[in-house]
Parts: structure tokens; C-alpha cells; sequence
């Protein structure tokens, strides 16, 4: 059974499909679903509120900028670190294999490292 979505940006391509997601598990006695993403999440239910019923349906909103950028619990099996990364220079991205990337809040080494030990690549900078 589904009870955690995360939605990495608030934008149409990612939440234009959640509110027909959500009637369907309130159709199927889902009782309660945790939506994980940036601020303003939350306000997909205001926004549909005219065309979209959620009665048995208990929806809690965790934003990543509440436990400085962590989801999940000790008790949980999974831990996932948000860490928004934005291409610094379009042209410098499309040379060859150098990518420059620019964190927030100076996280910019510790995203790298994990990329590379997940991927076992490595990103010159």
C-alpha cells in the first residue's frame, strides 16, 4: 500500500496527475498518505479544492525545508537528503564532460561525493 509520495519540484509535469492519485487511493481505503516536497506542497489541495473531494482520505504535508533538508524518520528503513543542485552555466555544461553545478547553502561537495559513491563516476568540477 502507498503512503509516502515525494515530489522533488512543484510544477504541473510533477503534480498534474497526483490529485486523480489521491482520489483513486481514498477510493481503495488508503487512510492516510504523507506528501513529501518543497513549500507550498500543501497547497495543491487549496487549489483543487472545487473539483476535488477528499472526505476518508487524511493527507499530512512534510516540507524539506522543516528538518533542514531530511526525510524520514530513525524508525524508517530509508533516509533521503534533499540537496537542490542548479546548472551554473549552460555553456560550460555542454563542453565535453565538465559540469558545474552550484548548491544551496554551500552543499555542493557533499552532493558530489555522494554522486560519486552511488555512481561510482567521477565529476570534474
Amino acid at each position: 500500500m502507498m503512503e509516502h509520495i515525494l515530489v522533488t519540484h512543484k510544477s504541473w509535469e510533477n503534480v498534474g496527475g497526483l490529485p486523480g492519485v489521491l482520489l483513486t487511493l481514498q477510493d481503495t481505503g488508503v487512510p492516510e498518505i504523507f506528501l513529501h516536497g518543497p513549500p507550498g506542497i500543501d497547497s495543491l489541495y487549496y487549489d483543487t479544492r472545487n473539483f476535488m473531494k477528499l472526505r476518508d482520505l487524511s493527507i499530512e504535508y512534510k516540507h524539506y525545508a522543516e528538518n533542514n533538508g531530511l526525510f524520514g524518520e530513525g524508525t524508517h528503513p530509508l533516509i533521503i537528503r534533499c540537496v537542490p543542485l542548479w546548472e551554473k552555466n549552460r555553456e560550460t555544461a555542454n563542453e565535453g564532460n565538465t559540469v558545474e553545478l552550484d548548491a544551496a547553502e554551500g552543499a555542493l561537495e557533499e552532493a558530489l561525493s555522494v554522486v560519486q559513491s552511488l555512481l561510482k563516476i567521477k565529476i570534474h568540477s
